[in-house]
């Protein structure tokens, strides 16, 4: 589980480096299903992660956004204005941060050397 929220945050890393900044977490589908992962996610993130009360967040994203294209919303802010509110808010806790903060590192150490094989 940790992996692969290793994972997605250097996405979230990548992301920022290009000029992209999101100011909020949102999780949806199975994984946000699961108290565990989410609370492991805002500990390695060091975030609040937002539980999206949308069961099919992805879907819900695009067909806005052909909205948008289709001229139903003059804008992504119009369009976002569709979004339900979280479920529920995650925050990271006290202690876990440090220790994923480390155990980040030495995943992106290890990633480096066996991304080859």
């Amino acid at each position: 589980m940790e992996g692969v929220v290793f994972d997605l945050k250097e996405s979230f890393e990548v992301m920022k480096t290009v000029g992209v900044s999101p100011q909020t977490i949102i999780a949806s589908g199975g994984g946000a299903k699961s108290r565990l992962w989410m609370q492991i996610m805002a500990d390695i993130f060091n975030e609040p992660i937002q539980i999206s009360g949308q069961s099919e967040q992805a879907c819900f994203g695009a067909a806005l956004v052909a909205g948008i294209g289709a001229g139903m919303y003059k804008n992504y802010r119009d369009a976002a204005a569709l979004v339900p509110a979280p479920l529920e808010t995650v925050d990271p806790g006290a202690g876990n941060t440090e220790l994923y903060a480390a155990l980040y590192e030495r995943f992106k150490q290890v990633y480096a050397k066996t991304k080859d094989t």
